[in-house]
């Protein structure tokens, strides 16, 4: 027959895994607008790039319904809203590079919700005074890591 296993962790490792992760959700938001400034300068020349490729293999455009993704060359579309999308096949679009990505938002009602919790468990745990905590509560904070 088994037995049952009783696990406890020290209130101060999970104290720290606490205060680690708030620091991270800090440096995020404030590395944040910075990161979204880059973005956006990368955004416009990448797009720049894209303009000027498609400029300079002007003679590479074909239809729509003869264009291969796997070609160097390009073609339009448009749809019933009325707007215009430049497709450039796989060979054309190497010569660009990759498009830069947007950083992850950190703000939201859901991001301070989360950072709420944090904070609510990290003043919860500095209260008490045991050493330990069991498995259940180190996986619940666990949860919100």
């Amino acid at each position: 027959m088994a037995r049952a296993v009783s696990v406890k962790i020290p209130t101060s490792t999970v104290i720290e895994m606490i205060e680690a992760k708030l620091a991270e959700i800090a440096k995020a938001e404030k590395d944040y607008p910075s990161l979204l400034a880059t973005f956006n300068k990368d955004i416009k020349a990448y797009g720049k790039a894209v303009a000027e490729l498609v400029g300079k293999n002007a003679n590479k455009f074909v239809a729509y319904d003869e264009f291969k993704f796997e070609s160097d060359n390009f073609s339009v579309t448009s749809d019933y809203r009325n707007t215009v999308q430049v497709v450039l096949g796989r060979g054309l679009l190497a010569k660009v590079g990759d498009k830069p990505e947007r950083p992850q938002e950190v703000g939201g009602w859901q991001a301070k919700q989360h950072k709420e919790q944090l904070e609510k468990t990290l003043k919860l745990l500095k209260l008490t005074d045991q050493e330990s905590v069991n498995a259940s509560t180190y996986n619940s904070v666990l949860d919100l890591i």
